[in-house]
């Protein structure tokens, strides 16, 4: 397989993988939306658009390193569940942070006596 397809089926079945977690995680696509806060702030929710990117880098990120052993088949079967997992890992270790950084901040305020 050529680096050009590597490139194309990776990305593709990524995005193939991403739309097929939105679908059966969330249910429904959103779209990107821009809101303002009450300090006059502006900020944009990327919607569904955060989990069809992650899956393109995904496939893309799996088939790339290997492409020219791989077969084009396992190329797609590789590149379609590293597009259906690859936010599901992002997510689960943004989240392990998360707690990780609300353990150490609920440790340090215990350490001072409040009343």
């Amino acid at each position: 397989m050529e680096l050009f397809e590597a490139i194309l089926i990776g990305t593709g079945f990524g995005l193939v993988g991403g739309i097929t977690k939105t679908a059966l995680v969330g249910g429904r696509f959103t779209t990107p939306r821009k809101f303002t806060d009450h300090n006059g702030d502006t900020h944009f929710l990327y919607g569904s658009m955060s989990e069809l990117f992650l899956g393109i880098v995904a496939g893309a990120a799996a088939v790339l390193p290997y492409y020219s052993q791989l077969s084009l088949g396992y190329a797609m079967y590789i590149s379609f569940v590293s597009g259906v997992g690859g936010s599901s890992f992002i997510n689960s270790m943004m989240n392990k942070r998360l707690a990780d950084k609300k353990q150490d901040v609920k440790e340090k305020l215990n350490q001072y006596d409040v009343q």
